[in-house]
């Protein structure tokens, strides 16, 4: 999965782009989530919970 953050408006966002595979069951192409802070360390732990949570999702809808 490619990821990474993104500054919008001041604020972090967090964007995870979907593997081909699980588009269709997502119902997307990527999720965006904000990190609601300004400080760019904060953001990076909070888009890797994000991330780990997305890829936990991943491997049990890949095992299907």
């Amino acid at each position: 999965m490619k990821s990474h953050l993104a500054r919008r408006g001041g604020i972090w966002c967090a964007r995870l782009v979907m593997p081909k595979h699980l588009r269709t069951l997502a119902g997307r192409r990527e999720f965006a989530q904000s990190t609601k802070t300004h400080e760019l360390h904060i953001a990076k732990l909070v888009a890797n919970r994000f991330f780990g949570v997305a890829t936990r999702l991943s491997r049990c809808a890949s095992r299907r």
